[in-house]
């Protein structure tokens, strides 16, 4: 499956126009390599303690709003960073 990932990579970055196209194929790989429902890019302005969601896929239950903005202070990507774990599939436990 790598090789797959990063033909398709290379063909992602050769084809796609715009920022927004060329994210929304690396999300749809990443949830092929980890198997998550849920990917997403986020922006964090650490000066006003928020996190952006920019760009978001979802492909099952779980749905991630994009233009949606947050607490950072209590972001469970903030906590996991802080707690140097980056991966986690018991979401609702964290």
């Amino acid at each position: 499956m790598s090789d797959q990932i990063i033909a398709r990579v290379s063909q992602s970055l050769a084809k796609e126009q715009s920022l927004e196209s060329l994210v929304r194929q690396l999300l749809e790989m990443l949830e092929m390599v980890t198997d998550m429902e849920s990917t997403y890019l986020t922006k964090v302005d650490v000066e006003a303690r928020l996190q952006h969601i920019m760009f978001a896929r979802n492909s099952q239950k779980m749905h991630i709003p994009e233009n949606f903005t947050v607490s950072w202070d209590y972001s469970l990507c903030k906590r996991a960073i802080d707690e140097n774990c980056f991966f986690s599939d018991e979401v609702p436990d964290r």
